[in-house]
């Protein structure tokens, strides 16, 4: 359903009285008085953003639950083809009205009343509401049921009560925290790391380049790091023009399966190898390169490195 603020909430919320007032309400009349339901409900929502109109029914234990659901969004878009009366519309714009009435004369009702008009947005909308109920037709009400009363827009939910209650968890109150931390020295501080200038110069006077066999450009750049920790990222380039032409699709599949396994250890041995090297590997890439990352602590650089590699050599494209 629109917000509280919009133009057709006034409609939305007389639609809501039709259909749900008591004994005269559609709902009441075509549920409780037919002996399908023991009671109805029917309420909207007031929210700053859309929000929802809920309708529920009681329906009794030797009742039929399906044919009181039939009946009900039977009833409810039956507005749709049967617009509401005159006297519908009239007794339900009344109610709101008594009902501005009663919370005027009411200190706490009018308070509560105007907070919550100022969390829809402004507390003068409670009076720009109230002079657009005034206002609602029949066809209004007809025409807001047309647009939000369809199948495509609503949640059928059902509850059904057991013999039993069954155990619940039993949650133990909180600890008191105060007690808990109170000379609490924590365990072994991690590595700290150099006190390292990131300007394009240091970086640059820091950096090693390598050339590996094979033409594989490295560039390491070492300081000391919190928690000795160690980051990696490359990139492999491949194909030509000709030998890409139309594989797109097909390679962005083929990284996307390289962390499913290899040809020597399942997905699920490689996840439990990367907690064991306390890394974390992510591998994706296209028709032109593939690319990735790993984050790990020095001492397993050396097998997070060897895995990486096994991974982009022997992978197990099988899906």
């Amino acid at each position: 359903m629109p917000s509280g603020s919009h133009e057709q909430f006034a409609a939305i919320e007389v639609l809501a009285h039709v259909m749900g007032s008591k004994p005269a309400g559609r709902l009441y009349r075509g549920m409780v008085e037919t002996g399908l339901a023991a009671d109805t409900q029917i309420s909207v929502f007031r929210l700053r953003e859309p929000g929802v109109l809920l309708a529920s029914a009681e329906v009794r234990r030797a009742g039929n639950l399906n044919e009181a659901t039939e009946a009900m969004l039977v009833t409810l878009q039956g507005l749709a083809a049967e617009p509401p009366t005159p006297d519908e519309v009239d007794r339900a714009k009344k109610r709101i009205a008594a009902g501005f009435k009663r919370a005027f004369n009411d200190p706490g009702a009018i308070g509560e009343a105007l907070s919550e008009w100022a969390s829809v947005g402004d507390w003068r909308l409670m009076f720009l509401h109230r002079d657009r109920v005034t206002k609602v037709t029949p066809a209004d009400v007809q025409a807001v049921a047309k647009a939000y009363l369809k199948t495509s827009n609503r949640t059928v939910g059902y509850f059904h009560p057991t013999e039993e209650t069954p155990p619940r968890a039993e949650v133990p109150a909180p600890p008191d925290v105060a007690a808990l931390v109170s000379g609490y020295a924590g365990g072994q501080a991690p590595l700290q790391g150099e006190a390292f200038e990131p300007t394009p110069g240091n970086i640059e006077r820091r950096t090693v380049r390598l050339t590996l066999a094979g033409g594989v450009e490295l560039a390491l750049l070492p300081k000391e790091s919190r928690g000795d920790a160690v980051s990696v990222s490359f990139s492999f380039r491949h194909g030509t023009e000709d030998a890409l032409m139309g594989r797109s699709t097909a390679a962005a599949l083929v990284a996307s399966m390289l962390m499913r396994g290899t040809h020597q250890r399942s997905g699920q041995e490689i996840g439990d190898e990367l907690l064991r090297l306390e890394a974390d590997v992510a591998l994706y890439g296209g028709a032109r390169s593939v690319r990735g990352s790993a984050t790990t602590v020095r001492e397993h650089l050396p097998d997070v490195l060897r895995l990486v590699i096994e991974m982009l050599r022997e992978p197990a494209l099988d899906p």
